[in-house]
């Protein structure tokens, strides 16, 4: 972890000789586990000396714990106003949880009709192997207006912003679990609409298997079929630019936010400081978790790949058939009935998409599989 700070002089005198320590200390017993200082020299009256790096970084020991931060200014001139001089904030080391916030602030939706979107977090992985994206929460506040809709979450694996435009594009993505999750509309009853539902991998088995160093987005879309608009929760507690400007300056690749626009998404069409409210929850693979679901070989796509149409051999039971675009927005969705196996695509483009079935009774199986399309 490293650590920057801001300094601004906010008085008419010259302040000389200001430096700026910082300390960790873990919240539980005060214990201080680290510290640094950087020297700033001398600020001019109203000025401010901003992205000051301090060269230690802390590494925290692999277990769960609170720390809290503080910094502390020092200078050798007079300071009329010396209580300013000090701030802390926390953080967590989680067992199993990665989040951006701490709960929502605000909320956030397109703005204009249709109202669908796709927003999401990235979030860099150092240690995957051996575990799995097991759950997603994510938060709606207006659940009670969207009764009987779903909406998708959404795994993503993405390589990098090769070309370094602040897009990522679909050559530089793609997706490797989903999770389906239909609104009942009493959720902001419990738990004021924070919601947590499972992820499958691409065999429908629930836990989207982690790589090391490598960076996924999670990110939640809502597809507007009625005209409501879908208020997802959001927190602007947090600037992240600090973040992105200290690893850049490090050479190296931090984000925040995503939005989707027009396939690609946006590096920062959300700034810094606006944070979707939504959380991976990592499990170690194995764990707790049966994985005998469909069975990959247990559902045929003919024919794979596919121009005019393709057929299923057999659905469990009543449901909707979703199909994803490789930018990750769905773009068919048919009604199945116990006869219906012969589904149409038209003129879609060339790609490798991914077929989603949502059952409509909880006790039968849903399943996701590829399907390629060659026009």
């Amino acid at each position: 972890i490293s650590f920057l700070c801001d300094v601004e002089n906010t008085g008419i005198q010259r302040q000389e000789n200001v430096s700026v320590s910082v300390a960790v200390r873990k919240k539980e017993d005060g214990m201080l586990v680290f510290s640094d200082t950087v020297q700033i020299g001398a600020i001019g009256p109203d000025t401010i000396i901003q992205d000051s790096i301090f060269k230690r970084k802390f590494t925290p020991p692999a277990v769960p714990e609170r720390y809290e931060v503080s910094y502390h200014v020092f200078n050798d001139s007079t300071d009329q106003a010396p209580e300013d001089n000090f701030i802390n904030w926390t953080f967590e080391i989680s067992e199993d949880t990665y989040a951006k916030e701490k709960g929502p602030t605000t909320q956030i939706r397109p703005i204009s009709n249709p109202y669908s979107f796709q927003y999401g977090n990235c979030f860099y992985i150092p240690k995957g192997q051996g575990f799995e994206a097991r759950e997603v929460t994510f938060g709606i506040s207006n659940t009670d207006e969207l009764a009987n809709q779903r909406v998708t979450v959404i795994v993503y694996k993405f390589y990098s912003d090769e070309n370094e435009n602040g897009f990522i594009e679909p050559e530089e993505y793609e997706i490797i679990g989903l999770g389906d999750y239909k609104i009942q509309g009493t959720e902001y009853l419990f738990n004021d609409g924070i919601i947590q539902t499972t992820v499958y991998n691409l065999d429908n088995e629930p836990g989207v298997a982690l790589e090391d160093n490598t960076y996924y987005i999670i990110a939640l879309q809502y597809i507007d079929i009625t005209g409501f608009s879908c208020l997802m929760y959001a927190s602007q507690e947090f600037d992240y630019y600090p973040m992105f400007y200290g690893y850049n300056r490090q050479g190296i690749n931090r984000f925040g936010a995503v939005e989707e626009i027009s396939a690609k998404f946006d590096l920062f069409s959300l700034g810094f400081d606006l944070i979707p409210l939504i959380r991976l929850h990592i499990k170690p693979i194995n764990s707790g978790v049966s994985k005998n679901g469909t069975g990959k070989n247990e559902v045929k796509i003919f024919p794979n790949p596919a121009a005019e149409y393709f057929t299923v051999n057999a659905f469990p039971g009543k449901g909707t058939l979703d199909l994803y675009a490789p930018d990750g927005k769905k773009v068919r969705t048919w009604s199945i009935e116990d006869y219906i196996n012969f589904f149409p695509l038209g003129t879609l483009p060339s790609g490798n998409y991914i077929l989603h079935f949502n059952p409509d009774l909880k006790r039968h199986a849903g399943w996701s599989r590829q399907l390629t399309i060659h026009q």
